[in-house]
């Protein structure tokens, strides 16, 4: 677990709801350049090895530019800025669009690396602390914890068929996406079956058994969560007046 300045799980669910909420209402490039500045702090100030997970998220950040700058590129409409002859390639409008299109995914990033300084077992209960039903809560760590499961069978099932002789670096883009749709059904299947599996091992621990829960982790507020929390209220008026 990587952690910096320590905070309830319940502080770090409130303000990670706060900044993605504040980056889908505005659409004001000033205003979301402010958020995800705002955000980023928030989240270096939670995490102390922030370099370290920024380079997990590199493929992701590399993918969202990619949808910006395409998305930019088929927006025709506003002031040309670019023309390939009579083609407009890029506007004024499409180019606001991507850059609006990428401050809003990093701020969802850098919420998501506010979270990340919490175990699973934290946010679970931060969750219900929150008045959220145990269930939800629970599926939500679930979910979350099957996306490295779902990475690890991709990646074996790419060595075995490298290992095949199948050099995905040598054969061109159409034969890729194909050998690539290959892989989708046995990693579903894989996925569904440790799905079972765990299923299986929830009811032999009789879960549900009781209608209510009690928890070894209890949590408390401290100064430093109710100061952040003044800062995050203080942060959406100002928002509020600049939008």
């Amino acid at each position: 677990m990587i952690t910096g300045i320590r905070l309830d799980p319940r502080t770090k669910l409130i303000t990670a709801a706060i900044f993605s909420t504040l980056a889908i209402v505005h659409s004001d490039l000033r205003i979301l350049a402010i958020i995800l500045l705002i955000s980023f702090i928030t989240a270096i100030s939670t995490n102390k090895e922030i370099s370290y997970l920024l380079s997990r998220l590199k493929g992701l950040l590399i993918l969202v530019a990619g949808i910006a700058v395409i998305q930019s590129l088929f927006t025709n409409s506003g002031i040309p800025l670019l023309k390939i002859g009579e083609i407009v390639i890029l506007t004024d409008f499409g180019a606001s669009r991507g850059i609006e299109f990428l401050l809003r995914m990093g701020i969802i990033a850098s919420s998501s690396l506010i979270l990340v300084s919490s175990s699973s077992r934290e946010m679970i209960q931060g969750m219900i602390k929150l008045r959220i039903p145990y269930e939800i809560a629970f599926m939500v760590s679930v979910g979350v914890r099957f996306f490295p499961v779902f990475r690890e069978e991709f990646i074996d099932m790419t060595n075995a068929i490298q290992l095949r002789g199948l050099d995905f670096k040598k054969i061109g883009i159409g034969k890729k996406l194909r050998a690539y749709t290959y892989l989708l059904m046995p990693i579903t299947v894989n996925s569904l079956i440790k799905a079972k599996e765990l299923s299986v091992a929830m009811e032999a621990r009789s879960f549900r058994a009781y209608p209510t829960r009690t928890s070894w982790v209890v949590l408390r507020f401290g100064i430093i969560d109710y100061i952040v929390l003044s800062m995050a209220l203080v942060f959406v008026m100002l928002i509020a007046l600049l939008g």
